[in-house]
């Protein structure tokens, strides 16, 4: 079995003797900017990496093209014809393109199509209103008319999603292009910005106030293989504000991860099962109402996968592939032990100090900043100062310095004269 990953990102993640003891050799396609993110080491892995020069397709988001793939493919595939071959991706604005890919050239895997309501944040919720399920009111941009007539189109927007209202590109992931428009001046703001992100679709959404949740689901054959649900300390976009964003993974003992779970069953349900792992974002609000955020038909990012590994001896790279590949993987994701993750944010100023968590749990902490650093405010969950990763093996205790995150503030600054 020949698989074939397009992206760098998280392949520190992956449990390669797993995959070599399944007779799995890897072969890597990577766009130039990620080169970063593969060590001597990882490199060792793989029986060959291509390099492209494809540049970010998405923002600041490396992502291959389809003209500098589909040659590298064919070669690949015709130097060992004899052999099974899939296509896999850990980043999400590869996965349509892996869609294409296999399509052409043969091979199994979600059509592009079949994918879409997974992708696409207008068509994923129109999937689900139709069902059904609640989803944040939203609308279409029409950006000529924000440009063209910004303040009644404000008002438009206002009068049917209220304020304040989300703005978000339609294919995007991690709170890139993600804005809060609280009043005219920062929409005219948002309306600016427009003539450099030309390539993208936006939509508006109400705001939802309320918790964050997850839901990662590996599903094959209709049934499903892997089911949790974690709570985040805020949404993504709230890194913006100075706030550090996490997630934990909640107890099945407990109700609301139960019903949270049966809610993602449903939405799976309406958008079609397919052989994939999906990354299911939920909002409940103070009422309890549990409204659907959005979907990525990937498995979780960030170091969401160090916390699986760590809390359930489960690779969720490699069960993605195991689903792609075919390779059977029953296990019981027995609990081993409690963590969370954080990304600490960006805090505009002239970096004074680095404060370490209130927590006592044991932790590893990366700092990407030093003293003396100038930065500015974190503009998506791409901007952070620090890494953290905590565990203990009581859940309550975990739960407890989780909390105490919220109101962590690991910056201390001073103002850049």
């Amino acid at each position: 079995m020949h698989l074939v990953i397009l992206s760098a990102l998280a392949m520190r993640y992956v449990d390669y003797p797993a995959l070599k003891k399944e007779g799995v050799k890897l072969f890597l396609l990577m766009d130039l900017t990620e080169e970063k993110f593969l060590s001597p080491e990882l490199k060792a892995h793989f029986e060959s990496i291509d390099v492209l020069a494809c540049g970010p397709q998405e923002g600041s988001v490396p992502a291959l093209n389809f003209e500098k793939t589909y040659p590298v493919i064919q070669k690949l595939l015709a130097s060992n014809p004899g052999v099974t071959w899939r296509l896999a991706t850990l980043n999400e604005y590869n996965v349509l393109l892996v869609a294409r890919l296999n399509k052409l050239l043969g091979l199994p895997g979600p059509s592009e199509e079949a994918l879409l309501p997974y992708h696409d944040k207008s068509a994923m919720k129109q999937k689900l209103v139709h069902a059904g399920i609640r989803v944040p009111h939203h609308v279409m941009i029409h950006k000529a008319h924000a440009k063209e007539r910004p303040e009644s189109y404000f008002q438009e927007l206002t009068h049917v999603l209220k304020l304040p209202f989300i703005i978000k590109p339609t294919h995007s992931a991690g709170s890139h292009g993600v804005s809060k428009i609280e009043d005219f001046s920062q929409f005219a703001s948002w309306v600016k910005t427009l003539e450099t992100q030309a390539h993208w679709t936006f939509e508006a959404e109400e705001f939802i106030t309320g918790m964050l949740y997850h839901c990662d689901t590996a599903v094959e054959a209709g049934k499903v293989l892997f089911s949790q649900c974690c709570e985040y300390t805020y949404p993504n976009m709230e890194i913006c504000y100075q706030r550090i964003i996490g997630s934990r993974v909640l107890s099945k003992s407990e109700p609301l991860p139960q019903q949270l779970l049966a809610f993602s069953e449903k939405v799976l349900q309406a958008l079609g099962l397919l052989n994939i792992m999906s990354h299911m974002e939920l909002f409940v609000t103070p009422s309890g109402e549990i409204i659907f955020l959005e979907i990525g038909p990937r498995p979780p990012g960030a170091t969401s996968a160090l916390m699986y590994r760590h809390d359930f001896d489960v690779s969720i790279a490699n069960l993605y592939f195991r689903v792609l590949l075919g390779i059977p993987y029953a296990f019981t994701p027995d609990v081993k032990g409690y963590s969370f993750w954080a990304f600490l944010p960006h805090r505009a100023g002239k970096v004074k100090a680095l404060v370490p968590p209130p927590i006592s749990s044991t932790y590893t902490l990366e700092w990407l900043v030093k003293v003396g650093d100038i930065l500015q405010d974190s503009q998506s969950v791409v901007d952070i100062s620090g890494k953290l990763f905590a565990y203990h093996d009581q859940y309550e205790v975990l739960k407890q310095d989780f909390n105490r995150l919220r109101d962590y503030q690991p910056l201390e600054v001073e103002a850049v004269v």
